[in-house]
């Protein structure tokens, strides 16, 4: 959305379903009604205490603070804080089938997973997770092929359908460390036993 831009209409990009992410200035004071609605995969890029934060956080939609968004290799990340990098999103080549989530990015310990961080990158099949890691996101890896996951101890959060419809997942390792696991983490996981 250009600058200077003030409204965003009702309707306006409704059922764009494959629409992934879109940045707000913060000029933007008025969304309209179902601007988004129907935008499964969006993430809104905008200004901390802007409307466009405000609006997400009603609408329980993704938000991330532009001014904390760095590209490092395949991955979309946002520095939490001082001690804390979280992977936003993989963007990373469909011919990839192994990732490795680094364990630091630029010194700093990668710390969580976002929501939707991996979501529909079917040709994935072997993750390996940072030895650091704290939270996995909402939806995180939804669609993902891998056949096995082990998640590292210290892990203590494990969002909302995180491994949906990893179809293949036979295998998971679940650390002790983990206080909190969210509904349906591994629903249509059909090999899982």
């Amino acid at each position: 959305i250009p600058e200077g831009t003030e409204i965003i209409d009702n309707n306006a990009f409704e059922f764009c379903n494959e629409l992934e992410r879109i940045i707000i200035p913060e000029s933007v004071q008025i969304i309209g009604e179902n601007a988004f609605s129907g935008c499964s995969l969006l993430t809104i890029y905008g200004y901390r205490d802007s409307y466009a934060e405000s609006y997400a956080s009603e609408r329980d939609l993704l938000f991330v603070d532009v001014d904390t968004v760095f590209v490092y290799n395949d991955f979309e990340c946002r520095t939490i804080d001082q001690y804390n990098v979280e992977i936003v999103k993989y963007l990373g080549e469909n011919s990839e089938i192994t990732v490795v989530i680094p364990d630091e990015i630029n010194g700093v310990p990668v710390t969580s997973i976002g929501n939707k961080a991996f979501y529909r990158h079917d040709h994935l099949t072997n993750i390996v997770l940072p030895s650091g890691l704290k939270r996995i996101g909402n939806e995180a890896f939804v669609r993902c092929r891998m056949r096995s996951i082990d998640i590292p101890n210290g892990t203590v959060q494990i969002g909302d359908s995180a491994f949906y419809n990893c179809y293949v997942l036979t295998e998971v390792v679940i650390p002790d460390s983990i206080t909190s696991i969210g509904e349906n983490v591994f629903g249509l996981c059909y090999y899982l036993s």
